[in-house]
């Protein structure tokens, strides 16, 4: 700037932060009625895994609320989470239907699919029903229901194929 002609400039930058959420599903059958646990398909009477897992590619942390999936209609939860040995065995204790794992912090922590109570997950009807999961209730908060930048969550469930 001149001195004294009244013109006046300035920059200015902003550099934006924000976190970046990858999500993905994959499955994988664990057991079949003919198979049993040696490699198993997926058609009725099936047990099939599924594993979402959500990882922060982002610059910042992510406050993690509420996943939501519409299963298919020939799909029905696996109340209690079956191990997928032949005994099918629960993974947990009867009725821990969700495995949700903060897997940087170590966290595990099982619930039910009762809808109404306090662990976070429910699920809402028989075949094709939808699955829910408050992240933060089932973490208990901060620090676990967060992901900071190059972290990740794991959500795991069974179905059952109809």
């Amino acid at each position: 700037d001149i001195a004294s002609n009244a013109q006046h400039s300035d920059d200015s930058s902003y550099t934006i932060a924000s976190a970046a959420l990858n999500v993905t599903k994959a499955s994988q059958a664990l057991w079949d009625p003919v198979n049993l646990d040696v490699n198993p398909k997926s058609f009725p009477g099936a047990y099939v895994r599924y594993t979402i897992t959500i990882e922060n590619t982002g610059t910042v942390a992510a406050d993690l609320t509420t996943l939501t999936d519409t299963l298919a209609a020939a799909l029905d939860l696996d109340v209690d989470l079956a191990d997928g040995t032949a005994a099918n065995n629960p993974t947990n204790g009867a009725g821990d239907s969700f495995q949700v794992t903060h897997v940087d912090n170590a966290v595990t922590n099982y619930c039910t699919a009762s809808t109404g109570d306090a662990d976070g997950c429910g699920y809402v009807g028989g075949p094709g029903g939808t699955v829910t999961v408050d992240i933060n209730a089932v973490m208990g908060g901060a620090p676990d229901a967060q992901l900071d930048a190059g972290e990740s969550l794991t959500i795991v469930f069974n179905v059952v194929v109809q």
